[in-house]
């Protein structure tokens, strides 16, 4: 728990910043917009610094998407920096999931040229000449990853930084609320990439191969493991997209209620995270489904 003396600010802070995010109704009325248009809306509140930068050679879903990155990054920094001691490991556990996302990136990008480099090139403030010269591990380094350094050195290095992200989280959530918060995203992110890989017709004996925690792979076909779900979330589930968007729908509401609720504890602050992250997704899809025409 907080201390006593630790409650009035940070909590105050955390409740105007909730107070700030983007609502239903925001986001009904920009998706009857374009992608500029919910830039200008950005620019208005929160994100106003990162359009400003990011608008000078940038436009459209780009802009969004590199802002509100951007600004989410930001955002995690400063909640470290403003959190009592008790909270910093929680925040700092927290905070590596953007940066272990780069990393990811970096190494996905080093292997396929369709992946972005900017957004890389900008999360790790680096120039892209220099992205394409430096080694996994020294952009580790400058993420300040190092725990991560041996990770890079296992057969699936991706997977083991995942995995690792998630041990690491669990050992600073203290809280058993924020615990199953992080057990709910774990059998979100594996249950989801069992299912499209089962969609695929990929085996389960390879599927568990992929997976952080193997004993999350479901039934041994996909319309059985689709069926279970069914039952388990209460809700009617048709396909691996229908699937994924009640596990997420889950997981977030289950972070959301922490929002409000214990203020003496982290829960508030890590509900708000959730929320967070939450807004700066539907931003980029909403950017994305607007520039690109598909049906939302």
């Amino acid at each position: 728990m907080i201390v006593e003396r630790d409650h009035p600010y940070i909590y105050a802070r955390i409740a105007a910043k909730r107070n700030r995010l983007l609502d239903a109704d925001d986001f009904e009325e920009m998706s009857r917009t374009s992608a500029d248009e919910i830039a200008r809306v950005m620019e208005e509140g929160v994100y106003r610094e990162e359009v400003n930068r990011f608008g000078r050679s940038h436009s459209g879903s780009r802009l969004v998407e590199l802002a509100a990155e951007s600004n989410l990054s930001s955002e995690m920094q400063h909640l470290e920096s403003m959190a009592p001691a008790k909270l910093k490991p929680l925040l700092s556990r927290m905070s590596e999931k953007s940066r272990t996302q780069t990393l990811r990136r970096a190494m996905q990008w080093s292997k396929d040229s369709a992946v972005d480099p900017e957004s890389i090139a900008t999360a790790a403030d680096i120039g892209e000449e220099e992205l394409a010269d430096i080694t996994d591990h020294e952009l580790a380094e400058r993420l300040n990853l190092q725990e991560y350094q041996g990770a890079l050195d296992s057969d699936r290095p991706e997977l083991e930084i995942e995995r690792l992200y998630y041990e690491r989280l669990l050992e600073a959530a203290e809280h058993p609320a924020i615990k199953k918060l992080v057990e709910m995203s774990v059998r979100e992110r594996d249950t989801v990439t069992s299912l499209r890989l089962m969609d695929y017709g990929t085996g389960t004996e390879e599927i568990s191969e992929y997976l952080v925690e193997p004993k999350n792979l479901p039934a041994e076909t996909l319309e059985r493991a689709l069926k279970d779900l069914s039952k388990e979330l209460g809700t009617d589930i048709d396909g691996v997209r229908s699937a994924e968007r009640a596990l997420r729908r889950r997981t977030l509401e289950h972070g959301i209620k922490m929002l409000r609720s214990e203020p003496l504890s982290a829960r508030p602050v890590a509900g708000y995270v959730v929320a967070k992250r939450n807004e700066v997704r539907n931003l980029k899809s909403l950017a994305n489904a607007l520039e690109s025409g598909i049906d939302r």
